[in-house]
C-alpha cells in the first residue's frame, strides 16, 4: 500500500508521487478548500493498475466511497480484458465520509478538437452561461504556454457565441495518468478536482459504441466511462452515436466552428493543422470523400496518394477509423475523391485475414480485434 499526500494553496494543488510532484493550477474560478480528494484516485489509477510496477493506493485524506468502488471496478474490468498487463487495485483513505450533496453547476470539457466542437454544436447555444474547461497538459505540454494561449484565443469566439465562459486547468498529471488505458482516467482526475464547484461534467466520446469494440480496450469507452462518477460528480459521455465522418460533416456547415477546430497530431504545429500528420490526413480524406472539397484550414493543402501512403493504415488504432471512413465515403459516393482508399482497404482486409489464419492454424479462437502493439506506455 502506497500512501499519497495532497497539499493545497488556493488555486494551486500538489500531489506527491514516486514519479515527481504532480501540480494543478486552476485559472478562471476560485477553487474552494478541497474536502474530497477523489481526483487523486483517478490520476493514480493508470499506473497503479499495471501488473508490472503497480501498487495499491491510500489517500491521506477524505475520498468519496463511490469513487473508491468505481475505481476498483475500473481496474477489475481491465484486468478481465488484459490480465497479462493489468491488476485489480485496492484503494483506501484516511476518511470515507458520507456522500455530500452535488453542486448544481455544469462543466463542459472543450479541447477545440473535432469531437468536442461537434458536441458544443449539438448542445446548442446555452440558455444560461455554462462553464467550459480546457486542460493544459493533455494535448499541449505544460511548457508550451504560447501554443496553449493561442488555442484559447482561437476557441474564444465560438465559446462566446455558444454562451460559455472559459476556465483552464494546467497540470503535469501526464507524469502518472498516461497510457492507452489512461485517457478517460486523466480527464476524470482533472474534472473531479473541481467537484466542489460543479456536480456534473459532459465530455465528447472518442468513438461510436461500434468502434469501441474494434479499438478495444481504449481507455475511454462506453463500458468504463460508466464508472467515471461519484457522489459529488457525475461525468457523462456524449455523441457516441455519431461517427467521426458525421461529426466533420456537421462542423463543416458552421463557418465559425470550421475555422476553430484544431486536431493536428504534431505538437509543434498546434493549434494550427499541419496537413501532413495522420490526424490531418484522415480529416482531409473525410472532407474530400464526404463533401468533395478540402477547406483551407491546413498549412499544407491538398491530398495526394503519396501523402496517404506516409501512414500505415493497417495497424491499430488506425484501421478501424479508416474502415469507418471508407464505409461513410462509400455511402456518400465519394471513393474516387480519396486517393488510394480502395488499395488501403484491400491491405487492411489482407492483414486482418492473415491474422485470422494464424489463429485458425494454431487452433485458437479468432480475435474480434487486432492486438495492441503499444497498449501501455509507462
Amino acid at each position: 500500500m502506497t500512501v499519497f499526500q495532497i497539499v493545497q494553496n488556493g488555486n494551486h494543488v500538489e500531489l506527491a508521487t514516486s514519479k515527481g510532484v504532480v501540480t494543478y493550477d486552476v485559472d478562471g474560478v476560485d477553487l474552494p478548500k478541497l474536502t474530497d480528494l477523489s481526483f487523486a484516485v483517478w490520476h493514480l489509477l493508470p499506473r497503479a493498475m499495471l501488473r508490472r510496477g503497480g501498487y495499491d493506493i491510500h489517500i491521506a485524506g477524505p475520498v468519496d466511497p463511490l469513487v473508491i468502488a468505481n475505481a476498483v471496478r475500473f481496474s477489475r474490468t481491465f484486468e478481465m480484458w488484459v490480465p497479462s498487463k493489468f491488476r485489480e487495485v485496492q484503494i483506501t483513505a484516511d476518511a470515507v465520509p458520507a456522500p455530500a450533496p452535488r453542486q448544481p453547476g455544469e462543466l463542459v470539457c472543450y479541447s477545440g478538437g473535432v469531437d468536442s466542437t461537434h458536441m458544443l454544436l449539438r448542445l446548442g447555444r446555452r440558455e444560461t452561461e455554462t462553464t467550459a474547461l480546457t486542460v493544459h497538459g493533455m494535448d499541449y505540454r505544460t511548457a508550451n504556454i504560447d501554443g496553449f494561449n493561442r488555442l484559447i484565443a482561437r476557441n474564444a469566439p465560438l465559446l462566446a457565441r455558444q454562451n460559455y465562459r472559459q476556465i483552464t486547468l494546467r497540470s503535469n498529471a501526464g507524469l502518472i495518468a498516461k497510457g492507452y488505458h489512461g485517457w478517460g482516467l486523466a480527464l476524470a482526475g482533472h474534472i473531479f478536482l473541481l467537484s466542489g464547484l460543479f456536480g456534473s461534467a459532459r465530455f465528447a466520446a472518442d468513438c461510436t459504441q461500434e468502434m469501441d469494440l474494434a479499438s478495444h480496450p481504449w481507455g475511454m469507452n462506453h463500458v468504463t466511462n460508466r464508472y467515471l462518477r461519484g457522489s459529488r460528480m457525475v461525468m457523462e459521455s456524449l455523441c457516441d452515436d455519431v461517427s467521426r465522418c458525421e461529426k466533420v460533416v456537421e462542423i463543416a456547415k458552421d463557418d465559425l466552428a470550421l475555422r476553430t477546430i484544431s486536431f493536428c497530431g504534431v505538437r509543434e504545429a498546434r493549434p494550427d493543422n499541419c496537413g501532413l500528420c495522420v490526424k490531418c490526413l484522415r480529416t482531409k480524406a473525410i472532407f474530400a470523400g464526404m463533401l468533395g472539397e478540402i477547406p483551407q484550414i491546413y498549412r499544407a493543402e491538398g491530398l495526394t496518394e503519396a501523402m496517404m501512403d506516409t501512414v500505415d493504415w493497417t495497424v491499430m488504432p488506425e484501421w478501424p477509423v479508416f474502415i469507418d471512413l471508407y464505409q461513410n465515403v462509400r455511402a456518400a459516393g465519394g471513393l474516387d475523391r480519396v486517393p488510394g482508399i480502395r488499395r488501403w482497404v484491400d491491405k487492411i482486409r489482407a492483414t486482418n485475414a492473415a491474422e485470422a489464419a494464424r489463429h485458425i492454424e494454431a487452433g485458437r479462437p479468432v480475435p474480434t480485434v487486432a492486438p495492441q502493439a503499444e497498449l501501455v506506455k509507462d
